[in-house]
């Protein structure tokens, strides 16, 4: 049997960019352009390329009807394998911003029948082969197993001098087994922060990463924090950390941040016919003599003495003679 019969897949494409602001406040995170194709399509494609048959796909509800109008008018490069449920939450209701993934994922329990759950974040690309973390996770009767890298793609911020922050997390983990025992996203790590200290002080949990899966990571040590958690105190279990090799990807970018972001958008254009065979045009983009990991829109016009390198034009771009680049969609701008 394929192993990933065994799993429910879900996507997270709900999340407001809080670290990107400056572009997610005109442009939803999930349907940011990644060169010609919106975010939430990549770990859609990723799922289909491991061989997922179905899966959930959690968006706001504003925009859900928006997200299933591309998935189903050929806008899209073709996920014709893959059965995609979107399943909704009110952005719009008062206390939204506070309405967290495990607040999600508890309104979708109805949906969730397998033996096990596959979460992936709605800003994840990368050509990631899962087959090698799914069998770990079961070789190991994991109860939570994470995928890990510690050289996650960045890059530098146009337009700014700054230097890009480094979104972090804090984990520690057996070198020799793997296995997990603390985890923790440096934003949410307070300066006195000591493990486990005072992290795990609410039961009612909001966020699956900073409330959720902290608390299963001490319940394996913690006979009261399993019984809170629902298990019997003497059903002892282990959480793992799996980190991919490069049999298992090339590359992988968290697209979080302004710094990925821009990143991905410049070495995407290589990986692209890797991730779907057959693609449009519109998805190639022109044909450039330009430097490599550029990528130009069809509809867009370019004057003469123009120089590109390492940058992305997305559709409708004018550019004319002798013009600086303004890194933004839409641009008309003549000499």
């Amino acid at each position: 049997m394929n192993i990933v019969e065994d799993y429910v897949a879900v996507v997270f494409a709900g999340g407001r960019g809080n670290r990107m602001l400056s572009i997610t406040e005109h442009i939803p995170k999930h349907l940011l352009p990644i060169i010609n194709i919106p975010l939430f399509w990549f770990p859609l494609n990723l799922l289909q390329r491991n061989g997922f048959k179905e899966c959930l796909l959690i968006v706001p509800k504003t925009k859900s009807a928006f997200v299933n109008k591309l998935l189903s008018d050929g806008s899209l490069p073709s996920l014709d394998q893959l059965k995609v449920t979107i399943s909704s939450f009110d952005d719009e209701e008062e206390g939204a911003e506070e309405f967290g993934t495990a607040d999600v994922l508890l309104q979708n329990l109805d949906k969730l029948k397998k033996k096990n759950v596959l979460i992936v974040s709605g800003d994840l690309i990368t050509d990631l082969t899962l087959e090698g973390m799914l069998k770990f996770h079961e070789k190991e009767n994991s109860v939570l197993t994470c995928l890990l890298t510690d050289s996650p793609l960045s890059g530098a911020i146009p337009g700014t001098n700054e230097r890009p922050k480094k979104y972090r997390d804090f984990v520690m983990f057996s070198p020799e087994t793997n296995q997990l025992l603390y985890l923790i996203d440096e934003d949410d790590f307070g300066d006195d922060e000591k493990f486990p200290a005072s992290l795990f002080k609410r039961l009612s949990f909001s966020s699956l990463k900073a409330d959720f899966i902290s608390n299963l990571i001490y319940g394996q040590f913690s006979k009261s924090k399993r019984r809170s958690l629902g298990f019997d105190e003497q059903q002892k279990y282990k959480c793992f950390a799996y980190f991919g090799n490069s049999n298992d990807c090339s590359f992988l970018a968290q697209c979080n941040n302004l710094g990925a972001y821009f990143e991905a958008n410049k070495i995407v254009k290589k990986f692209l016919p890797k991730l779907c065979d057959n693609l449009d045009s519109k998805f190639l983009g022109k044909q450039t003599n330009q430097k490599s990991e550029s990528w130009i829109a069809e509809n867009t016009q370019i004057g003469t003495k123009f120089q590109l390198k390492r940058s992305v034009i997305n559709e409708g771009c004018i550019i004319g003679d002798n013009q600086e680049l303004i890194l933004r969609q839409f641009v008309r701008k003549k000499k």
